[in-house]
């Protein structure tokens, strides 16, 4: 029987279908060997299966960018089959090398290709994390800078300081959002008082309710500060202001008519609502202050260190003066945070401190005084 030759369509048509299958055979074979994973891999570590004759992109040609995807298995593999290590660009096991252990029989089994912890990029090169980390994780060993501000908020305090660097009062406002106010307020502490601008008039005198009083000595890092027990208190304002603490200031923060004076006390008070009043006792030279003197004797030996005053305390009436007449304003703190809002009180007569102990106190704080703050048109009273 004769059989009828096929149409030439039908023949080109069988021929087109054979070589898209041939080509779809050996791109599947080369596609395998170059990508044998199981489901069990995490998907993050599979090695996608891509086509050897596809144009690649620059970042494929970046040593840094690839993986080393030898395990311990593969390796003994590759040492049974005396087949050099696989990877001379950046560690990926190439094509050949896979080739080549087929060849002998010396495959790896399913599962034993996977990628490896040791990744490492050359040195001096920046180190770029695996492309297989999550986008936007950073690198092993890396610190976040997320990381590194909330470790400093959390672990340490803000570092201040009276000294003439970043550090110092004309940048307290910008070491920390908190301490915004000592750069932008305007009732800031201290001052330079002038008789001249000050409203003279009659003012009821402060009611000192203070006795002898116990309590401890801290070093803060900025000055020396006693912390007193209960007991003790003011009365201005119509309202009680309770005494918390009192500490030094070398050389005194606020002025009067343009002086200064060799020291400071601030006696600071807090009332029921939360508002703070402060006592400033000025400071100078003279006669021995036997008062300080008992504070001198429990002056603590380092940073954070606390001391108890003597049994019998300090007699905080007897540091006052005769003349309790003063000067009153609203002011603020004068360290970090600068809070507004104090009613500050400056006694016009000074008590005396001798030069020895005025020596004592400059051994330990040299300097721990707020540079004069502008007035900005505040009203301040002057007792008469």
């Amino acid at each position: 029987m004769r059989i009828a030759p096929l149409p030439f369509h039908a023949v080109t048509s069988c021929a087109v279908f054979v070589r898209r299958l041939l080509a779809v055979t050996l791109l599947a074979a080369a596609g395998s060997a170059q990508a044998i994973v199981t489901p069990d891999v995490p998907e993050a570590q599979k090695v996608p299966v891509t086509n050897p004759n596809a144009p690649k992109s620059p970042q494929d040609n970046n040593p840094q960018r690839r993986h080393n995807i030898e395990t311990p298995a593969l390796a003994n593999r590759r040492r049974e089959a005396s087949l050099p290590k696989p990877g001379t660009e950046g560690g990926e096991l190439t094509l050949a090398a896979l080739q080549e252990l087929l060849k002998d029989g010396k495959a790896p089994r399913t599962g034993e290709l996977t990628l490896s912890a040791a990744s490492a990029a050359p040195a001096n090169s920046g180190a770029a994390a695996p492309r297989s980390a999550a986008r936007g994780a950073p690198a092993r060993g890396a610190v976040s800078p997320a990381t590194q501000v909330a470790g400093k908020s959390a672990d340490q305090a803000v570092h201040w300081s009276y000294a003439d660097d970043e550090t110092g009062p004309a940048h307290w406002g910008r070491l920390d959002p908190r301490f915004n106010v000592c750069a932008i307020g305007k009732r800031q502490s201290p001052i330079d008082i002038q008789d001249s601008e000050a409203l003279q008039i009659p003012m009821e005198p402060i009611q000192f309710k203070w006795g002898k009083a116990q309590g401890s000595v801290v070093h803060t890092g900025h000055t020396l500060q006693v912390d007193v027990e209960a007991g003790h208190s003011i009365h201005i304002r119509g309202k009680d202001f309770r005494l918390l603490q009192f500490h030094f200031h070398l050389p005194s923060e606020h002025r009067v008519n343009g002086r200064g004076y060799p020291m400071v006390a601030h006696f600071v008070h807090k009332a029921d609502d939360g508002q703070l009043a402060v006592v400033a006792l000025l400071m100078d030279r003279g006669e021995v202050n036997p008062q300080i003197a008992r504070v001198w004797s429990s002056i603590p030996l380092d940073k954070g260190d606390r001391v108890r005053l003597p049994a019998d305390g300090v007699d905080l009436a007897a540091l006052l003066p005769a003349d309790q007449r003063y000067y009153q304003f609203i002011g603020s703190l004068t360290t970090p945070p600068c809070t507004e809002g104090v009613v500050w009180n400056v006694l016009k007569t000074p008590a005396t401190l001798s030069a020895q102990q005025i020596e004592t106190f400059a051994r330990i704080f040299p300097m721990n005084a707020r540079p004069v703050q502008p007035g900005n048109g505040r009203i301040v009273k002057s007792a008469q």
